[in-house]
């Protein structure tokens, strides 16, 4: 978490209010360092299936946590999170595709997930529907429209980090 937050620090100029959604947030563990570092945001949880976390709850009401189908959040966020999340998604196009109805053109978006090119152990993990490489990433992100803004392997060792936006050319995969 520190080391995501700080690449958000580094290579962004998030403003000092505004509104995050992290999706496959469970226990909450980014949120809470996130909030630590930007006390000002609103800090939205999201999980597929209700899953109750008493560490969750100390700072994330339930008026604050969404569950069931994307598309019934009501909003639009500044920032969303996808933190080891997309190589759990058995349909990661459509899970994009889904989100786009969740941003404004400004919305940043932060992706992290194992890179298999560095950790090849990654191939045998079990509930990993997908896996990635800088390539494969890069290219599913922008062929579902979205600008990669900075892709980086170096950061985390072993994991992928991209932070990207609304590209302003329309795309259709």
């Amino acid at each position: 978490s520190t080391l995501l937050i700080e690449l958000l620090q580094t290579l962004c100029h998030l403003p000092k209010q505004g509104q995050i959604l992290d999706l496959g947030c469970h226990h909450g563990f980014f949120l809470k360092e996130f909030q630590e570092h930007f006390p000002q945001w609103t800090l939205w949880g999201y999980e597929p299936e209700y899953r109750p976390s008493d560490y969750r709850v100390q700072f994330l009401p339930d008026s604050h946590f969404y569950t069931g189908k994307i598309h019934s959040i009501p909003q639009k966020f500044d920032l969303i999170t996808l933190i080891q999340v997309f190589e759990h998604i058995e349909h990661p196009d459509q899970l994009l595709q889904e989100i786009k109805a969740l941003l404004n053109q400004e919305t940043l978006i932060l992706v992290n997930v194992p890179n298999m090119s560095t950790n090849p152990f990654e191939l045998v993990v079990a509930d990993h529907d997908f896996h990635y490489s800088l390539h494969t990433l890069l290219s599913m992100l922008n062929r579902w429209g979205f600008e990669v803004l900075t892709l980086t392997q170096h950061h985390i060792p072993k994991e992928l980090s991209a932070i990207c936006c609304l590209s302003d050319i329309p795309l259709s995969p």
